[in-house]
């Protein structure tokens, strides 16, 4: 197991971090991913992993999230002005919340399950997209649900 501070010093060194403009980690099983170092990061791909929490906050220039095949507890995407898309496939995670994100247009789950998720204060029009995807509580913008299931 590799712990994501070990991960990111090794394959981001820290006074190199700015210009990281497409992030990718895989294969990482232990930790919180906090990635504000990456000020100019556009892309950010994460895959296979475990983690205890995901924050991704401030980070102006970023347009797309992808991860894939992670379980993490708390996934918080706050204050990302430029994001537009997030994709979350064949994974887990207990909140997901995505906030503060005015140019956000889509979420898409693809066999994922979750107990809270939460889209505030974004774009005027939020996209989401579940397929084979189970969210027990989920609130986008003033709409709310409980027991979102949707199965394609």
């Amino acid at each position: 197991m590799t712990s994501i501070r070990r991960y990111l010093n090794t394959h981001y060194p820290v006074e190199e971090r700015h210009r990281v403009r497409h992030l990718f980690i895989n294969n990482v099983n232990r930790g919180v991913l906090k990635l504000s170092d990456f000020v100019n990061v556009e892309k950010i791909g994460i895959a296979n992993s475990t983690f205890e929490g995901i924050k991704i906050k401030n980070l102006l220039r970023l347009k797309q999230i992808l991860i894939q095949g992670v379980n993490s507890a708390d996934i918080i995407v706050r204050r990302c002005g430029e994001l537009r898309t997030f994709d979350f496939l064949n994974g887990s995670f207990s909140s997901l919340w995505i906030s503060r994100c005015v140019n956000f247009g889509r979420l898409q789950l693809l066999g994922s399950s979750g107990t809270t998720l939460r889209v505030r204060n974004c774009g005027n029009s939020v996209e989401t997209v579940f397929n084979n995807s189970v969210v027990v509580d989920v609130q986008v913008g003033f709409c709310s649900y409980q027991t979102y299931v949707q199965q394609s």
